[in-house]
Order: C-alpha cells, then structure tokens, then sequence
C-alpha cells in the first residue's frame, strides 16, 4: 500500500482521513502545528484516536521548509494530501500569498 503524507492531520478532517486510510493498510505521515486558534487539547485528543499502528506524527509548521524536507528525505511519501489551513482573516492576502510562495517554491522546482 502507499505511504501517505496528510498535512492537517489534527484537524477534523485530517484525522477521520487518517483512520479511513489506515483502516485500508496505507502508512500514514500525519503533520500539524498543533496552533492555537482552537483548543489544542481537541487536536492532541484527534491524534491519540488515530493510534500508532501505521502512523507516524509531526509537530511541525508548513513554514519551515528545512524541517519538511528532512520528513520527506526519511519517510518518502508516495502521497501528499494538503488538508492544513491557517487563519488569514485579520492578516490580509499578503500574508497568505507570500506563506504559500515561500511554504511551496522548493518543492514546484
């Protein structure tokens, strides 16, 4: 089966496809940053459900590029599912653009 990384995946929808894919024998990478906008401790709850048996977890921001390369150097995906989002409602578009141009530009090369 395939190696699935799922960005997000403390998050609602992030976790629930985490399981579903687990329950169908992929291995799932699972990445958040665990932020603040909503409790935490319903996120960390979200992880514990998924249990370890083919998952593997990391607090880790989209942000920084050095670490993900390093996550996809050691567990090399065959998947990505970008599920992770972040609040840009009092930040403006600027904040958002330059994230995703910086969070994405080594990987489109």
């Amino acid at each position: 089966m395939s190696r699935i990384l799922i960005t997000g995946a403390a998050g609602f929808i992030g976790s629930h496809l985490a399981k579903k894919l687990i329950s169908q024998g992929h291995e799932i990478i699972g990445v958040d940053n665990i932020n603040d906008y909503y409790d935490p401790k319903l996120k960390e709850d979200r992880l514990k459900s998924i249990g370890d048996n083919n998952f593997t977890f990391y607090k880790v921001t989209l942000e920084d590029a050095d670490k993900l390369e390093e996550i996809f150097k050691q567990q090399h995906p065959d998947v990505v599912v970008r599920l992770s989002t972040k609040f840009y409602g009092l930040v403006g578009i600027f904040y958002f653009l330059t994230f995703y141009i910086i969070t994405f530009s080594p990987f489109l090369v």
